[in-house]
Formats: structure tokens, C-alpha cells, sequence
């Protein structure tokens, strides 16, 4: 039997899948693997796909004239199985680092360089929502998965982490002075059963005095309280310790 690979890609709309299997299912071709992906505006789609070579030469005429008329960049091109002269093992390789420009290309450079192949990848988020209860967990989550499909990355899956539980000692210098930034002041002092005796001064995030009062102990949400500035006179909110 024949191989083809055949790649599509266009403005993202719904049924475009559909039109695409359809016309491998109407002369009998085989699908052996598909990727998809959304990136930006356009959905891309990847398809291998097995039949005899004239039915192929079908399949490329007639997806070529729906590429063509609904304005999708088309690329077909004929394949075989692949071969090696040398024994290979496939290895699964989890890397688990902070996102930063060029961190994919080094972490493919640094493959390729021992001479590995890279056959797929994907990224996994693990995320720890403040608190199991946080209704803004799942926005969150849909926030960090668009992100990323914006940004090239197709593969993406995001997973929520409750143990071990998310403190707000996690919060780092940077985050805390976005916080301050956003007009939210960040946490004073360290999570634990010592803040049940009192905290330090909360420092306005608008003017930085220490003199503030608390207005009540719950906020837009559970994990903030509502402060009122007493020299600047500016409502703000306070993030917890937890």
C-alpha cells in the first residue's frame, strides 16, 4: 500500500475536520495518524494517511480543489515507512523548568547535539489553585492553556495540583511586586499558625504608608481582605497568608 502525508492550514472555523476526513473516508483511505493544533487564528492539521497510489492521486486532486477554494495553505507528499540502520529506543523525556524565550530551542539543541530525534512533544501545566474552593481556578487554567496555543505550543495540557497544598510563601519577589504594581498588597510574613496572633503592618500599595485599617477580613474572594488606606485615604485589597 501507498503512504501520503498531507498537511492543511487556514482560518479555524468548525467542520473543517469533517471536510478533510470526509473525502479519505469516501474513497476508502486509511488514516493512520493526525495531528491538530490551533495556533494563533489557524488550525493545522497533519495526516498520514494508506491506500493504493491511484486513490492517493484522488485524494491529493480532491483536497487540493477544497484547499483551494477555501482559502487553506496545502502541502501533499507521498512517503514510505521510515528506516534505520540502527537499533533505536524510544525514551519519553519530561523537562520541567520555568517558561522563558528560547527555552524549546535549547532544550532541542541540546538533543539534537547527542544526536536523539525528537518524534513528538507536548506541554504539561501543573497548576495550584490558593485554595481547592477558588472560583477562579478554571479561568486561570483557561488563561495558561490559550497563552500558550497563542505562542506556537499545539500540544498543551493543563493539570490542577492539590497536594502538596499552594502557600503564599511560594509567591516570589517579582510576584509579590506585581501584586504592589496592580494595587494589591502581597502577604506580610510567613503562612502559619503565628499569623493567628497578628501580622505586620500593611503597607498601602498605593502611597506605601504602614498606616492602614482593615475594613473587613474577606475581599473580592476568600483569599484577600478589604483595607482602607488611612493617609491616602484609597480602598485597597490585602492577599493573605495561607
Amino acid at each position: 500500500m501507498a503512504k501520503a502525508v498531507i498537511s492543511t492550514i487556514g482560518h479555524d472555523r468548525p467542520g473543517l475536520v469533517s471536510d478533510i476526513t470526509a473525502i479519505a473516508t469516501d474513497l476508502a483511505l486509511n488514516i493512520e495518524d493526525s495531528r491538530m493544533t490551533v495556533l494563533g487564528g489557524e488550525f493545522a492539521v497533519l495526516m498520514a494517511v494508506e491506500g493504493s497510489e491511484a486513490t492517493l492521486a484522488q485524494f491529493d486532486e480532491k483536497l487540493s480543489a477544497l484547499c483551494s477554494g477555501n482559502d487553506l495553505a496545502y502541502i501533499y507528499r507521498p512517503t514510505r515507512e521510515r528506516s534505520t540502520n540502527v537499533a533505536v529506543r524510544p525514551y519519553t523525556a519530561t523537562v520541567v523548568a520555568l517558561d522563558h524565550p528560547g527555552i524549546v530551542h535549547a532544550i532541542a539543541a541540546f538533543f539534537s547535539a547527542r544526536g536523539i530525534n525528537i518524534r513528538d512533544d507536548s506541554v504539561e501545566v501543573e497548576v495550584s489553585p490558593t485554595y481547592s474552593g477558588c472560583p477562579a481556578t478554571e479561568v486561570i487554567e483557561d488563561s495558561i492553556a490559550s497563552k500558550l496555543r497563542d505562542e506556537g505550543v499545539g500540544d498543551v495540557s493543563v493539570r490542577r495540583v492539590l497536594s502538596p497544598p499552594w502557600t503564599t510563601d511560594w509567591i516570589s519577589d517579582a510576584g509579590r511586586e506585581k501584586l504592589r504594581e496592580y494595587g494589591i498588597a502581597p502577604p506580610v510574613g510567613s503562612a502559619g499558625k503565628r499569623q493567628l496572633l497578628g501580622k505586620g503592618a500593611v503597607r498601602c500599595p498605593r502611597c506605601g504608608t504602614g498606616q492602614t485599617s482593615v475594613v473587613s477580613e474577606f475581599g473580592s474572594t476568600a483569599c484577600k481582605a478589604a483595607y482602607k488606606c488611612d493617609e491616602c485615604l484609597e480602598p485597597f485589597e490585602y492577599f493573605k497568608c495561607i
